[in-house]
Formats: structure tokens, sequence, C-alpha cells
């Protein structure tokens, strides 16, 4: 005869090929989170204590035989009502008992997906984009406002932060120059004192993005540090950011990291039969960046093909290489940025 054992939210069956329960053993304490387990289970041991026949598992074990799924899991699944008579469980006690242990196992995977250390990263440069985001608005407000009284400052300081300073530092034009003729209105204290309490709430924003920065300089060294060494940690923080984190990363082909970042322009290419993108948020990088735009293509294609090695050995390996895969990628570069422009006829020019 052979036994066939599956686990449910109450505890542990055994059945026969016939469907007929031969013994159930519910869970003691806190096992909601063990069901999906693959080691023995402290009432699984038991089960096999019961029987001299071998006991055919639904969970892959390792040393103990199983089916996925197994006959028990069938009939269990297929008619549940029968089974709950037999051990004497009430339906709807069942599922307030499934409910539980769904929120249970939903919270465990949160705590588990929240613990990983490139969620981190990825907050970390999100807050990065609108702390910037943010200071430019705020600057660009201060600047409109300070115009008022000294419109000819914003053509001196071009620099948002160094902007603020100023007017921290001076309020009033009469503070800096006293002979300059200035075609602003004047201004009184009090109108003063509220520039420079504005100018300063927007240092301190400075303050915080300078902090954010060196925060993520910090944790992506520590998770990614051969995509830093090749991009450095705010484009590598963002290409994770894309990516859904440093596993899917790793996962992705180099073709599609090349595109990160340009799915809209993928889009128009796919419908509209626009020109096709040739890549995606790498090109901030100044070595893509700065090249002849006839050569970008290959560059991308041989940046994107180092930065998926990279991601692979960061997530799975951790071993460093990045060294080698920017010495490679650098001879790629110069020897693309030496061919001559060649047009539409295949003539050099």
């Amino acid at each position: 005869m052979k036994i066939y054992s599956t686990r449910n939210v109450l505890g542990v069956f055994a059945l026969n090929d016939t469907g007929k329960v031969l013994s159930f053993i519910p869970f003691r304490g806190n096992r909601l989170t063990k069901i999906g387990e693959k080691s023995l289970l402290d009432e699984e041991r038991e089960l096999i204590g019961k029987f001299s026949e071998e006991i055919i598992f639904e969970v892959d074990i390792e040393g103990f035989a199983h089916e996925i799924p197994n006959k028990a899991g069938e009939f269990l699944r297929l008619n549940p009502n029968h089974y709950l008579e037999e051990i004497g469980v009430e339906r709807d006690s069942y599922n307030l008992k499934l409910r539980e242990v769904c929120f249970t196992l939903a919270r465990e995977k949160a705590k588990e997906a929240l613990s990983e250390r490139d969620k981190m990263v990825i907050e970390a440069v999100k807050t990065l984009d609108d702390l910037s985001e943010t200071l430019n608005l705020l600057s660009e407000r201060l600047r409109s406002w300070y115009s008022m009284h000294y419109p000819e400052l914003s053509s001196k300081i071009d620099e948002h932060e160094r902007y603020a300073r100023f007017i921290v530092k001076y309020g009033r034009r009469e503070n800096f120059n006293q002979t300059e003729i200035s075609m602003g209105i004047d201004i009184t204290e009090e109108q003063e004192e509220m520039l420079k309490d504005f100018a300063n709430s927007i240092l301190k924003l400075y303050e915080q993005k300078k902090q954010v920065e060196e925060f993520l300089d910090r944790e992506i060294n520590q998770v990614a540090p051969n995509l830093t060494y090749l991009v450095g940690s705010v484009l590598a923080a963002r290409l994770m950011s894309l990516a859904g984190g440093l596993r899917n990363l790793a996962f992705m082909p180099a073709s599609r990291i090349q595109l990160l970042g340009a799915e809209k322009a993928l889009f128009r290419h796919l419908k509209r039969k626009a020109k096709p993108p040739k890549h995606g948020i790498i090109f901030q990088l100044p070595e893509l960046k700065s090249s002849p735009w006839w050569v970008r293509g290959k560059i991308a294609r041989s940046l994107a093909s180092v930065l998926a090695i990279a991601a692979r050995v960061d997530a799975f390996s951790g071993e460093f290489i990045g060294d080698k895969l920017k010495e490679k990628f650098e001879k790629r570069v110069k020897a693309l940025e030496s061919l001559k422009k060649v047009d539409k006829r295949g003539v050099k020019r």
C-alpha cells in the first residue's frame, strides 16, 4: 500500500491511493510560515514513525520520495469539504484559518523582500531624484522672488546653491554693493527675513541631498561594487531601479540593459516605425555621451555587455572584476572611436 502525504493550513494529512484518510496531525504552535519550506517538519517526522511503508510527500524534501502533485494533495484540493468533515473541522473555521495563513505568508514575503539591501539603494536614488527636482523648482521660485529686489544677480550667479547662499549672507543688495544702481524695488526688513528664511530652507535641502548621495555611495559599493566601478554609484543605482532590483538586472540580456530608460522611444519605433533607440539611461555615462554619434550605438552595445556581466557577478558571486571589465570596455571604446565616419554609400570620410 502506498501512502501519500500533503501539507494543509490545518496540518499534515496521510492518505492512501483511494483517498482514505489514514492519519491527520494538526500543526502545533506557530507553524504557519513553515508550510512552504523544503524541509521535514516535526509533524511529518511523527507521521513517518506511525507507518512502516514508504511515504510519498508532495514537497521536494531531500532524502525522501516525492511527487508534485501527489494523490493526497489532489484528493484534498478536489473535495475539501469531505475531508474537513472527517477530521471534524467546520468550513467557516477552515476559511478563517486559510485567510490567516495567506496574510501571514504575504507579510513574511514582504519582510523578506524589504530586507534586501538593493531595495534601500533603489529608494535612495529615487529620493535623490525627487530632491533634485524639488530643489530646481524651489530655486527657480527663489530667483523669481529675489529678482524683484535685485534682478542683476541672476546673470552673475548661475549655480542655484551659491545664489541661495548669497541671499542668506547678504539679504538686501545694499549689504553687498552700495554703489551699484539696480532696477529692482526696495524691500522691508520683514520681506528680507522672509527671503533669507526661504533661501536657508533650500540650503538645508542641499545638505540633505549631499547626505543621501554619501549614503548611496556607501550602500551601492557594498551591494554592487562591479556595477559602481563601471558607471558610478548614481547611474548604477538608476539601472537597478529601472530593472526592479539587482537580481532582475542580472537576469536581463545585454540588449535589454542597453535600452533601459528608453521604453517610450522603443514603443514609438514599434508602433509608428520611428527610428529605433540606440541607448537608454546608460547615455549618461561620459564615455558614451562624448563619443562620435556614428559609433554611439556600438559603444552602447559594448557597455551593456560588460554591465550584464558585472550585474551577474554582483548578484551571484560577489567577486570583484570591475577593473578588468572597465579596461576591456575602454579598449573597445578607443578602437571604435578610431573608426572613420561612413556615409550611406559605404564611403569613409
